[in-house]
């Protein structure tokens, strides 16, 4: 992502403004840490002001994310990696481990393909230092020449940056003992030496099993604590390793402690039994130690009620460490030192980088968190201006300091001020369905419970993806379609009974994976008792015997997908208690009530002239998204996060502020986008309520645009881009009753005369049809008395439809295809990024390049100079979450991917998190578009554009060699001249390429610039802000941030 950096003189004056504000703090706490759920195998970290935590969770890999130890079960959880469904790390996914190595996350974790002796370890790696983003899997982590069962595996960083695996394997081939083993790394996923055995189980507490290393270092020594015994029995406990030399390759210079170091205790307060598998941490000041495990309330045998528990240790004289006795559950324990300081309400200053700006223009603001004084590290920040949320959050550095890029697209004075993210409530229920979800799936789901006495009232808020029945002890108490629509049932203590129940539910989906969110409420006189639907319902594929009361054999656990009001499904449901569709779309909400804010900006915006290039014979017209509704898309699989926010799409500040951007860049009319509004309908009046929604939409984009043109700003036309078939086909009847119903309530309307698109004299309609020329051949034709129909298909590379006369959402090629009409080329679609068979992870795909694939597009444009110019797209931004995507094998994925395997141009942040990553392109190809049409119009002669196609912003290189990749367009170079970090590296380059020697680079990061000799550019690129055409050109250079891996010789 881009770095903004400020200069030291704008921190200079400022005046810290301390909101002294009283909270409640907790100063105690209780164990189990995790409450919510069973969380075996506990990993924790902390990194910049955050705690890390993941766990054992099936089939499955989530990460939490707190400021506090304590905090934890209410921290942010994001599944960052599911286990294939097939292969061999497809199965008994098991001690995932989160270490920050050489600037990346990685996980390590064990997994089979069924037998447990098909145990082996893995590693995945992130993609950027977002420890909840994107992960890459790099595979098997073995050694070299060998492939033996392996387990739990944990990384020694030594202070001289040497790695080291360190996990439980067995000697030979077969289950007889578990033992500790170490061995060097070349780097964070690749063993480089033998393995050398370093403990192995022969004191009676040790069963037969060494699993569980984990490395502690301190005052020259280092330790590995590790399990022993059964982990499933009640006498597991942790043994103890001690190094005082330094050579940890050497067997003989590890001892082990003769006794447990921590084991199963009794006491007054009870007993707490087997704990085990632990992981350490400090308190947040550092002043403290804590020692992360889990274990059990009871003694009996099996792997079930394995609990998350933490609590301080202290250390010996002699430089080891004192674990003391684990502390049974429901004991008070003071908080780790400093949380009391991190749960203090922080201070939040705000500083402009203005006092006025234009109308559409935008302010940056810096602020800065402070916490008692001090700064206060991975704050995420919300703006607000006038009251109302608006722009994207940020999230507080090192130094307290974030910044906010917020345009303001209304005349008038914009009052601006900052909150902290207020915390996120516990989720009442979940999500569930299957580990394996399937397309037409049919489950049945049991919950058995216990009540303690007589029911007074039960209800019940139930739904189910898509279809649910659902029965309470045998009695069939309700049934229910369509997910978003929540059933709440009354009146059901006459069905419950003090003892054993069971609340058993059938759920269908016939097109995806079937799904099921309840929460059952019962009150009896000891108080209220809650089922709701979570990991410990229990799943079967068909019909149990003795359905629908308690079954008469265990099925499988439910695997925890969401917590209502996340995950595919958003906060999109009717009639969920306290949940609200606003949810997902956060812009415009208000101000929480009693919010400790900020202090106030004040910034005047005035009016300006907003000035369009248009050329009749050759217009731009710009793909835009209305889909933004409950009932539509959401922001959860966004590739980037918009920079006004997550808006909705009757948000009538984004429309305008939209209007402003694209007018500007020289967009002369939107192609609203309407394509999936009536799949499989006989007619318009069966369109389902998300239509109404699409249609309420692009009402207010009308509205707006109408009232904005009686203000004197100039804003596009519009036209709609219809659908016949993109997916279930509709009937010519539907489309002909739908155009009906455009011109009467669009065309007609005299508040939009003038709104509209004409073309050859009447009004143009777009409607998309996939399928091509023969559902058209077989069927009535469309009723084009009123309008001009242009039809409109896709990728002309494989179907050829510009032979009849369709125009083109997207073409699959790098050079697309021209429609002809009369002789004269009519439409030509560009875009940013493209994808062909297979979605964007096939190769046929072609990424950003940094803008070259822009840049390449639009040469085509100038080559043939159609009528109507069509950019792909504003604002698609909804695709597929991870593993459901179309195509067998669910990786096809359409619409967007990530940030370079997306085609959108709405200016985004820099650096907020979306659903595969974090950060965006800023201003970037907004101010590439404006420069490319002033280009296409001939109004920028003189100019040259240059962007860097390879190497990607960031990406980390290998080898010998580092192919330098580049592309122009506009008045040609004379030459190229390439730096690495200031120092020239190449003069005199021609052509389009250079291969870069890296030896004498060494590892880390590195700055890229390459500069176009003897052009000129009015048009900066720049990321951090709208770009206005400089009056005074400047030279023309590209720069890319890039980093050499550390094993690249």
């Amino acid at each position: 992502m881009k770095r903004i950096h400020f200069s030291r003189l704008f921190y200079l004056g400022f005046i810290l403004c301390l909101l002294s504000v009283k909270v409640s703090q907790a100063q105690t706490f209780t164990n189990p840490l995790v409450k919510s759920q069973t969380a075996p195998d506990p990993w924790m970290i902390y990194k910049d002001g955050y705690y890390y935590f993941t766990s054992t969770g099936g089939g499955h890999i989530a990460v939490w994310k707190s400021p506090t130890i304590t905090g934890i079960d209410n921290g942010k959880k994001v599944t960052v990696w599911k286990a294939p469904p097939t292969g061999p790390n497809s199965r008994n996914v098991w001690a995932p481990e989160l270490h920050f190595l050489n600037g990346r996350w990685y996980i390590y974790y064990a997994a089979d393909d069924g037998p447990n002796a098909h145990h082996r370890l893995y590693v995945l790696e992130s993609v950027s230092n977002d420890a909840q983003g994107l992960y890459v899997d790099k595979g098997k982590i073995a050694v070299p020449g060998e492939d033996k069962w392996a387990i739990d595996a944990t990384v020694l960083a030594r202070p001289d940056g040497s790695l080291y695996l360190i996990w439980s394997g067995w000697p030979g081939d077969e289950d007889r003992k578990q033992c500790i083993y170490i061995a060097p790394m070349s780097n964070p996923w690749t063993i480089s030496g033998p393995r050398v055995l370093l403990s192995t189980p022969e004191l009676p507490w040790e069963g037969r099993i060494n699993e569980g290393p984990e490395v502690l270092q301190r005052g020259g020594k280092t330790f590995i604590v590790y399990s022993a015994n059964g982990s499933w029995l009640p006498d597991y406990c942790l043994g103890m390793l001690t190094n005082s030399d330094g050579n940890v390759l050497n067997a003989s210079s590890w001892t082990k402690s003769p006794a447990p170091v921590f084991a199963t205790y009794s006491g007054p307060a009870g007993t707490l039994y087997a704990p085990g598998h632990n992981s350490f941490t400090r308190s947040p000041d550092g002043r403290e130690d804590w020692i992360i495990y889990h274990g059990k309330d009871t003694d009996k045998g099996g792997w079930a009620n394995r609990m998350t528990r933490a609590q301080k240790f202290t250390w010996n004289a002699d430089g080891t460490p004192n674990f003391g006795h684990p502390v049974p559950s429901g004991v008070s324990l003071p908080v780790p030192s400093g949380e009391l300081a991190v749960q203090m309400a922080p201070s939040i200053h705000l500083q402009a980088d203005r006092t006025a700006v234009g109308m559409g223009q935008t302010v940056r603001v810096l602020a800065t968190a402070t916490r008692g004084g001090r700064a206060a590290a991975g704050l995420e920040l919300w703006p607000y201006v006038n009251s109302r949320r608006w722009g994207t959050q940020a999230t507080t550095d090192a130094q307290g300091h974030a910044t906010f890029l917020l345009p303001l697209p209304n005349v008038g004075r914009a009052r601006i001020q900052a909150i902290v993210r207020p915390p996120k409530p516990s989720s009442n229920a979940f999500w569930i369905w299957a580990n394996t979800p399937q397309d037409n799936q049919t489950l049945y789901l049991t919950k058995t419970f216990f009540v303690t006495a007589p029911v007074r009232a039960a209800s019940l808020h139930i739904t189910g993806d898509d279809m649910f029945h659902a029965y309470l002890n045998g009695h069939d108490i309700g049934e229910g379609g369509g997910w978003e629509k929540v059933k709440f049932i009354t009146n059901l203590a006459q069905w419950l009974k003090p003892g054993e129940n069971t609340l058993a539910v059938e759920t269908h989906n016939a097109s995806g994976p079937a799904g099921l969110l309840a929460r059952l409420e019962i009150t009896t006189p000891q108080g209220q008792q809650v089922i709701a639907t979570d990991r410990t319902w229990q799943i079967f594929d068909t019909q149990p015997t003795g359905w629908p009361n308690n079954a008469t054999a265990p099925g499988r656990s439910a695997s925890q997908v969401a917590p209502v009001g996340e995950g595919a499904w958003g906060s999109g449901l009717e009639g969920w208690p306290g949940l609200s569709p606003q949810n997902d779309f956060p812009v415009g909400t208000p101000l929480p009530q009693g919010a400790s804010t900020s202090n106030p900006l004040s910034i005047r915006v005035h009016r300006r002239t907003i000035n369009n290039v248009r050329d009749p014979e050759h217009l731009v017209g710009m793909e835009w998204e209305p889909w933004f509704t409950p009932r539509n898309a959401r922001w959860d699989t966004a590739e980037a996060v918009p920079l006004v926010g997550n808006y909705d799409s009757f948000n009538t500040d984004a429309i305008r502020q939209h209007a402003l951007w694209m007018t500007e860049a020289g967009v002369n009319f939107l192609l609203v986008d309407w394509s999936n509004n009536l799949w499989g309908k006989e007619h318009w009046s069966e369109r389902a309520p998300g239509v109404n929604e699409l249609m309420r939409g692009t009402t207010l984009l009308l509205d707006t645009y109408a009232q904005m043109r009686k203000e004197g700003i100039p804003v596009p036309q519009i036209t709609l881009l219809l659908g016949l078939d993109n997916g279930p086909t509709t009937t010519m009847t539907a489309l002909n009753e739908e155009l009906q119903w455009v011109y009467d309530n669009y065309v007609r309307n005299p508040r939009y005369q003038g709104l509209w698109l004409y073309y050859e004299g009447k009004p143009l309609i777009v409607p998309f049809d996939g399928g091509g020329q023969a559902y058209k051949a077989t069927n009535p034709a469309i009723d084009s008395s009123r309008f001009t129909i242009r039809w409109m298909s896709t990728r002309f590379e494989v179907n050829h439809a510009e032979r009849n006369g369709y125009w083109s959402w997207m073409d699959g090629v790098v050079h697309p295809i021209p429609t002809y009409h009369n002789g004269q080329a009519e439409a030509l679609t560009v875009t940013p990024a493209f994808f062909g068979d297979g979605g964007w992870t096939y190769p046929q795909a072609m990424g950003r390049r940094g803008g070259a694939t822009y840049l390449e597009e639009f040469k085509t444009a100038l080559q043939h100079r159609p009528r109507f110019l069509l950019l792909n797209q504003w604002n698609e931004f909804a695709g597929q979450a991870e593993g459901t995507g179309y195509g067998p094998n669910k990786d096809q994925y359409v619409d967007t991917y990530n940030v370079e395997l997306s085609d959108d141009i709405e200016p985004t942040s820099l650096t907020a998190c979306s659903y595969r990553g974090c950060g965006g392109w800023g201003f970037y190809y907004q101010n590439l578009t404006r420069a490319l049409v002033e280009i296409y119009h001939g109004l920028a002669p003189e100019t040259t554009l240059l962007s860097i196609a390879h190497p990607l912003h960031e990406q980390v290189v290998t080898g010998e060699t580092l192919p330098v990749e580049w592309n122009t367009i506009g008045k040609a170079a004379q030459s190229f001249t390439l730096s690495v970090d200031g120092q020239v590296v190449a003069r005199g380059l021609q052509g389009s390429n250079y291969a870069l020697p890296l030896k004498n680079l060494a590892p880390g990061a590195h700055t890229l610039i390459l500069r176009a000799e003897g052009v000129t550019t009015q048009f900066p690129l720049s990321s951090i802000q709208q770009d206005e055409p400089l009056k005074r050109p400047v030279p023309v250079w590209a720069q890319v941030d890039f980093e050499v891996a550390n094993y690249h010789h």
